[in-house]
């Protein structure tokens, strides 16, 4: 059952947030012409901008998170919003561990995250841990869904997850907002949040901060039906986000952005373990300069970046110690513009430089230059991109195309489709780590195609449909998958195929003061290595690993005036645990409930809401071994000051 979490330490929590704000006091929070996150309305002008690369993607499925599901995960993080709110398979490692995205039956090392338009995975491990990725910190916040090489780098094999602040608003007049956001919930779970955003017609400087502290003393369920409570699970941390933007005249802005957390988790126990003492530190430093320049015919921009993530681990039983401390410089320059009527084009130079400090081998550098030209055809129902991307990468020099069209066959129905080359070189981990590094790993390579079609249909003013289908296949040699017994080595498998459907229906409607929507998304994927380096690999024709054959999202919500009901179900299929399907991991279904109302008028307005999760008390491990939570809450108030 859940557990009602105490008051004690909360005050500490607040204390937190505010010596934050005395340490950075041009903290600031991210507001839009109606922001649905500090509940303001403000009249401002937008700034127009460089042509996003996904506008030349005219093919790609994309997937954007609404204000309505963002301010109802404004508690917690990615990783929550994403296992519960999208047919994607997220992999979590347990409680206070490590969560990464996974699409199309790609890796997690194949799938990238950034943060405007910057790569924010670990340049040692090259994972991002969405677990401790607050989505306060994220005024948009989107997925692509299959490789994008041509527009995104190497790397980015089966999708991306983008996380950005909103443009730049100026207004004539000074303007100021806020939010306080505060939560209490199972498991001695605290929480507050603070935004603030102000800005005139030079400036728009916005600030959030957040702070959580948990202890994690779930109940969970054996195998032989006993339970015990979980201990060395507390976990507390927090941190701070700026975005601060001036208007040189009415074609330039200049921005910085810094973003700066930490996590301190202990790890509790594996159910094959007796006991943990295990503990782990996660630190990083995020820093962002950017120019941007909107001219009579050409747009430009550039931007200069500075990641630093330090990673600690300790286990005292067995007297380890481990710290890394990895960096990243990321710069970048382009600009867009249009040849006549029809045709748009994009041309951008990245490069990215990444290390591990102290370790002179553990370093590598590329250096790009990508493009792309976008054409309509008939009367614009047919959009035609060609992407390119010449890549330097150690000694060699890749080179990845790539092409996306759209095709409007009617006002209500869009075909799509997309091929990609697919390139990803191996990470530093995957190279030197001690012990298990492989220094003879090839670089994974392959092709991607997908097609597709949606279908959006209004009917009269109180009903809208939306459906849509997808088939991709994708075939990569050198696939490099992580193998062994106490100590674990990557290794290339020959060839990995991949294929599957996906589909996304969306049903809207409103009759009188009453709003309502349902919403269902699929997904097939199989992934299976259809070569080998080794005889008789009993592989061949299994699913990879931890791959869910099938996934599944469904959504209901009502509003009536200010009350708001959500409903969230999230299916994920078997997942095998071995490469050749001998032991699995049984399907699961998590519930979540979201209950929301909110107090438009006192000054300040008031939001309160509740939410349920893992409705059905489900037991259920995403890895084995690592039990997950059972049915547990959180109740939030939002305190909006304009």
């Amino acid at each position: 059952m859940p557990h009602l979490c105490g008051l004690k330490s909360f005050p500490n929590l607040l204390v937190f947030l505010a010596s934050l704000l005395l340490c950075a006091p041009f903290f600031v929070k991210a507001q839009q012409a109606k922001d649905s996150v500090l509940g303001a309305e403000v009249k401002a002008e937008r700034v127009r901008t460089v042509s996003s690369k996904a506008s030349f993607l005219p093919g790609l499925k994309q997937r954007h998170f609404d204000s309505s599901i963002l301010q109802q995960y404004q508690q917690q993080s990615v990783a929550n919003l994403l296992s519960e709110a999208a047919s994607v398979f997220v992999k979590s490692y347990g409680v206070n561990s490590l969560a990464t995205l996974m699409f199309r039956g790609a890796s997690a090392a194949q799938s990238v995250v950034c943060w405007q338009g910057v790569p924010l995975n670990n340049v040692g491990t090259g994972l991002a841990d969405i677990s401790i990725l607050p989505v306060l910190f994220a005024d948009s916040l989107s997925l692509q869904y299959g490789g994008t090489g041509a527009m995104g780098g190497s790397g980015n094999v089966g999708g991306a997850l983008l996380l950005n602040s909103k443009q730049a608003q100026f207004s004539t007049a000074n303007h100021w907002s806020g939010r306080v956001q505060l939560g209490l919930g199972s498991f001695q779970t605290q929480h507050a949040g603070l935004a603030i955003a102000w800005h005139n017609r030079r400036f728009d400087i916005r600030v959030r901060a957040v702070g959580q502290l948990a202890k994690n003393d779930f109940e969970q369920q054996l195998a032989d039906g006993s339970t015990y409570v979980a201990s060395n699970a507390a976990s507390r941390g927090g941190g701070w986000m700026t975005d601060a933007f001036y208007k040189i005249n009415s074609r330039q802005i200049i921005s910085a952005h810094v973003w700066l957390q930490e996590y301190q988790r202990e790890i509790p126990r594996a159910l094959f373990e007796p006991s943990s003492v295990k503990s782990q530190t996660d630190a990083s430093s995020r820093v962002l300069l950017a120019w941007n320049r909107t001219g009579q015919r050409v747009n430009s921009y550039a931007k200069l970046a500075f990641m630093e993530d330090r990673f600690a681990y300790q286990d005292p039983s067995i007297h380890l110690s481990n710290a890394i401390q990895s960096r990243q410089l990321y710069a970048e320059a382009g600009g867009s513009g249009n040849i006549g009527q029809k045709t748009q084009w994009l041309l951008f130079a990245p490069v990215q430089v990444m290390g591990i400090k102290d370790k002179e081998a553990s370093q590598q550098a590329r250096v790009a230059l990508a493009g792309s030209l976008l054409r309509t055809f008939f009367r614009d129902r047919l959009s035609l991109a060609l992407n390119g991307r010449a890549e330097h990468f150690g000694a060699d020099i890749i080179f990845l195309p790539g092409v996306s069209a759209a095709f409007h066959l009617d006002h209500d129905l869009k075909l799509t489709g997309s091929i990609q080359k697919s390139y990803r070189a191996p990470n530093l981990n995957e190279l030197y780590y001690q012990p298990g590094g492989n220094a003879g790993l090839k670089p994974e390579q392959g092709w991607s195609a997908e097609l597709g079609y949606s279908w959006n249909k209004a009917i009269k003013r109180n009903l809208l449909i939306y459906h849509s289908l997808n088939g991709y296949t994708r075939l990569v040699d050198d696939w490099i998958i992580w193998m062994g017994g106490a100590v674990w080595t990557p290794h290339n498998l020959a060839s990995v195929w991949s294929r599957g459907l996906e589909t996304e229906n969306r049903l809207l409607g409103r009759m009188g003061a009453w709003h309502w929507e349902f919403g269902l998304s699929l997904a097939y994927s199989r992934a299976t290595p259809t070569k080998s380096y080794l005889v008789n690999d009993n592989s061949i024709g299994c699913q990879l690993p931890y791959t869910p054959a099938f996934t599944g999202n469904l959504n209901a919500s009502v509003r009536l005036k200010n009350y708001s009901i959500r409903l969230l179900n999230t299916f994920v299929g078997e997942r095998f645990i071995t490469s050749d399907e001998s032991a699995v991991l049984p399907t699961y279904n998590i519930g979540t409930l979201h209950l929301g109302y909110a107090l438009q008028k006192f000054i300040p307005k008031l939001n309160f809401d509740l939410s349920i999760q893992n409705l059905w008390n489900t037991h259920y491990e995403v890895v084995a071994y690592r039990p997950m939570p059972g049915l547990h809450f959180l109740l939030g108030l939002g305190l909006n000051l304009n």
